[in-house]
């Protein structure tokens, strides 16, 4: 990294050693990794590019696993050992968003998330299995850099360099659960007028244009601010194609034609998710990720779930466990073989 970047990854594990797999979660755009767990930050291992938080030290950690809040912790609790990574400038990675920070969605992609794949690789090697797991815009950002890995490695190929370390994923990566993920909105009603074209497009655009990058905290619209490059890719992405606006790179175009399919991916999605990650538009980046098997679960009483979820509150309702977070973990286990 830079001088003074850092990445903050947060580890969640059982205290015995012996973990079924690694699982990589990613938060979504206006918010950090603290969608996944509750409990205070442990002080930091400090190394190269990244901070790892390491969370197996205390003894009694395993009944405090089950008592935590949180998708990070339940999922740890079953045998997991968990990585959270908080995207460059959010949580605990430094330094914070402000207009100097100039990285967008692309850095993202081609920096934050390889960083964090080969931090995990150095702690725990390179053939323990490894499941992906995101909120919202995350998954966007989890299958793009899929797209690039897959179109590196055909690149590879072609220049007959088989470098064996660079097909290690692809053994590796064995599931996705991907909660309230959409590329695009195509879902017309009030509330997607109010926040996508109103909000999201077009006001806090023009007070983006106005500081430098986007002041959500302050506005009390997310979480985390986003940096004026990261907004403003997003809104092109919401609208249209799926291209990137540093180098044209085609994602859409390379999942597409790929003989490497996104591993078994399931979709969760609250039935009152209104715009964020509305049903329709999850089932329409289901279909163009392409994986080699898909299953998108709708959240909703109707459904026997105990709430009608949102997009926030699938992961943080005092039911999430029973009705989300038991899902999560039986796919993961399914595809673990």
């Amino acid at each position: 990294g830079k001088q003074n970047e850092k990445l903050h990854l947060k580890r969640i594990r059982k205290v015995s050693n012996n973990s079924k797999a690694v699982v990589l979660m990613i938060h979504g755009a206006i918010e950090n990794g603290r969608i996944f767990y509750s409990g205070q930050p442990l002080p930091f291992n400090q190394s190269k590019e990244y901070l790892i938080d390491n969370e197996n030290d205390n003894g009694n950690d395993n009944e405090n696993l089950i008592k935590r809040k949180g998708l990070a912790p339940f999922i740890a609790s079953s045998g997991f050992d968990v990585f959270i990574l908080d995207l460059r400038g959010r949580g605990l990675s430094s330094p914070k968003i402000s207009r100097k920070v100039t990285a967008g969605q692309t850095e993202a992609i081609c920096e934050d998330i390889p960083i964090a794949i080969e931090a995990i690789q150095n702690l725990v090697g390179k053939n323990v299995n490894m499941h992906w797991v995101a909120h919202s815009w995350g998954g966007v950002l989890l299958v793009s850099y899929w797209a690039r890995y897959i179109n590196q490695i055909k690149e590879k190929f072609n220049d007959n360099n088989n470098d064996n370390d660079n097909l290690n994923l692809l053994k590796q990566l064995k599931s996705c659960v991907f909660i309230g993920t959409k590329r695009t909105v195509k879902i017309w009603n009030l509330h997607r007028l109010l926040i996508v074209n109103l909000m999201w497009n077009f006001l806090l655009k023009y007070v983006t244009f106005l500081i430098g990058y986007l002041p959500a905290k302050f506005l009390r619209f997310g979480s985390e601010n986003e940096t004026k490059k990261y907004h403003l890719q997003t809104i092109k992405w919401i609208k249209d194609d799926w291209i990137d606006s540093d180098d044209s790179f085609n994602y859409g175009e390379v999942l597409k034609n790929s003989d490497y399919k996104l591993p078994a991916t399931l979709h969760l999605v609250g039935i009152s998710d209104k715009t964020l990650g509305n049903p329709f538009d999850v089932a329409r980046f289901l279909a163009e990720t392409d994986s080699e098997k898909s299953d998108i679960k709708v959240l909703s009483k109707k459904n026997g779930n105990k709430e009608d979820y949102g997009h926030i509150d699938i992961l943080t309702h005092k039911h999430s466990k029973d009705d989300c977070y038991t899902k999560v973990v039986q796919w993961l286990n399914h595809f673990n073989q």
